[in-house]
């Protein structure tokens, strides 16, 4: 049984293609009777169907990664979570992508996650290269987290979760420095292989995993966007705009297929004709890895 994109690889002439998407395809709140019926498609050979119909996934060769139509539904209804959820939430999960290199900013997004919708409740985007460019941005974006719960950056209220991208060994370590000194109850994701290592690297197929999801949580309208008046941001003063950046970003979101030596490989990318795509990346690195805080035990009392 292969997911869209693998399917794709498939068509446009790569061999032996295998896919291991199908954890992202079938999230933990999926019920039993769709995992039958997906069953029953894939040995009928009508994936493609059930993707479109159950999914709300584009099987066509088309090259914008998510649904125009998806995406700006995504932005048409915005929720007030805090009087309706506020007592229901015991974690907040911060992904963060940092600035790397080349013109790429520090962007996070901040979400809740509950049993019907993940909300995004809060984004950052600014320059930063060092950890001192972005060290009180961000602390300020954390203390106005707590503050929405009543609470000080270190007196209790929900535990912030924080997702940091590490693909450059050192980057994770600064930032989650920076939040385990003034801020608790706290807990960061760590290494796969080195649990005392805090990040995740990501991968081709970590990168294909976190679309595939994203773009299956959008397309069920099980993403939800804060109200202005709930919104959290410690460095913008226009809201609206920085959801507009989030909202563009989204839709410049592409897939790129390229031939080498007849295999056909593919890009996930955003930085096209000089944009970014950091809040598009802290949104998905979000939504791909929160459920690991739920699901492994090695969390539940870090």
């Amino acid at each position: 049984m292969m997911c869209d994109l693998c399917k794709e690889r498939q068509r446009k002439g790569e061999k032996n293609v295998v896919c291991t998407h199908k954890a992202s395809e079938l999230p933990e709140w999926q019920s039993g009777n769709k995992i039958k019926r997906l069953q029953q498609m894939s040995k009928g050979g009508q994936e493609s169907r059930f993707l479109r119909e159950t999914l709300g996934v584009l099987t066509s060769d088309e090259t914008n990664a998510f649904d125009y139509n998806s995406v700006d539904r995504l932005f048409e209804n915005k929720i007030d979570w805090i009087n309706k959820y506020r007592s229901k939430i015991s974690e907040i999960y911060v992904s963060i992508d940092p600035n790397n290199a080349g013109s790429s900013k520090f962007a996070l997004a901040s979400c809740i996650h509950l049993k019907e919708h993940s909300i995004v409740i809060g984004l950052e985007s600014f320059d930063a290269k060092t950890p001192q460019d972005y060290q009180e941005k961000f602390i300020n974006h954390l203390a106005k987290i707590k503050k929405k719960f009543g609470y000080g950056l270190n007196n209790g209220g929900p535990r912030i979760c924080l997702i940091i991208e590490n693909n450059y060994s050192y980057t994770a370590y600064d930032v989650y420095k920076i939040a385990s000194e003034v801020v608790s109850p706290l807990i960061a994701l760590r290494d796969e292989k080195d649990f005392k290592k805090p990040g995740r690297l990501t991968t081709q197929k970590t990168k294909e995993a976190m679309y595939v999801k994203t773009r299956e949580f959008i397309a069920l309208n099980r993403v939800k966007i804060s109200s202005e008046n709930d919104f959290i941001c410690a460095v913008s003063s226009d809201t609206a705009a920085l959801l507009n950046d989030l909202k563009n970003q989204l839709k410049c979101y592409q897939i790129k297929y390229k031939n080498n030596n007849d295999k056909t490989k593919m890009k996930l990318t955003g930085k096209i004709f000089g944009k970014n795509d950091d809040l598009c990346i802290a949104l998905q690195l979000n939504i791909l890895w929160y459920s690991i805080f739920k699901t492994d035990q090695r969390y539940y009392n870090y």
